[in-house]
């Protein structure tokens, strides 16, 4: 189902577009605007400066309609890089989550969450393989009903 204001963006792209084009190459401050902002959103190392945490993925799980969270937003809650969290996965000090999207990425719920930043904050640092980490998350994991 499509907004009015979709509709409306469809049909008037091409003028936006236009008119943003000649403010760009007419008025050097908005230029300047433009060029500000789009450096704030380019990659500083491996991160990115926006976040793309913001809102929650819907799924179903079980019958039931919840609500996941990206790994950039585990990332952020758990005080941690997304390479970091990869990592953890990769090296086998975290599970993987079980729940998908259809175009694969990982999602977890609340809870998943919660357990990671529990084990995170009784440990500090994990190092690659920490099973213990693992079993832990796990098992939080279970007691939630996500099977790893």
């Amino acid at each position: 189902m499509t907004t009015y204001f979709q509709r409306w963006y469809a049909e008037n792209r091409d003028t936006l577009l236009n008119k943003r084009r000649k403010r760009y190459r007419e008025d050097k401050d908005y230029a300047e605007k433009c060029r500000e902002n789009a450096r704030n959103r380019t990659r500083v190392g491996t991160q990115r400066q926006g976040s793309r945490a913001r809102r929650p993925v819907p799924f179903v799980l079980g019958g039931r309609n919840m609500k996941g969270w990206t790994v950039a937003h585990l990332a952020k809650r758990v005080g941690r890089s997304v390479p970091t969290i990869r990592n953890w996965v990769k090296s086998g000090a975290m599970p993987d989550s079980p729940i998908r999207t259809d175009m694969g990425h990982r999602l977890y719920t609340d809870g998943m969450i919660l357990v990671v930043r529990k084990a995170v904050a009784k440990r500090g640092r994990i190092s690659a393989g920490d099973l213990d980490f693992h079993m832990e998350v796990s098992e939080g994991w279970l007691e939630l009903g996500v099977k790893t």
